[in-house]
């Protein structure tokens, strides 16, 4: 059974629904069946040593293992994660899309897989996009 919890982005709480990681690979591996393009939003903290990393891009869902890694893989290039140990949720693309892309965005995507790594480490967000709509 899915739970509610609160957005840690939000001063406004916005309810997401937890899920489990079979229900987030389910989905990827809906995603890839069907040939979505998915837009890919990774985002890291900043750190004594490292400034914020961010990441965006567009591209498929490729190689999956397990429930533990997906790989998104468009022209040029390849993302590999590790998703072991996160906690997913499911989020409505108009509340999980910083406002930087949102208003240009939020009729181009279906669906949110977010994934947050343990302690604020780190987050990344996958948005399965229309195909049918230019990339974001």
């Amino acid at each position: 059974m899915a739970s509610v919890a609160a957005s840690p982005n939000s001063s406004v709480s916005t309810p997401r629904m937890t899920c489990s990681p079979e229900d987030a690979f389910s989905q990827f591996r809906k995603w890839k069946d069907e040939g979505l393009t998915v837009f890919v939003v990774l985002t890291i903290p900043h750190t004594v040593s490292i400034p914020l990393v961010g990441v965006r891009v567009d591209g498929r869902v490729g190689d999956l293992e397990g429930t533990e890694a997906v790989e998104v893989e468009w022209v040029g290039g390849r993302l590999s994660l590790n998703l072991r140990g996160v906690a997913f949720r499911y989020a409505e693309p108009r509340e999980a899309i910083d406002s930087a892309v949102q208003a240009r965005a939020v009729d181009r995507l279906e669906a949110c897989v977010q994934a947050d790594w343990p302690a604020g480490s780190g987050r990344c967000m996958f948005f399965a996009r229309r195909n049918d709509i230019a990339p974001v």
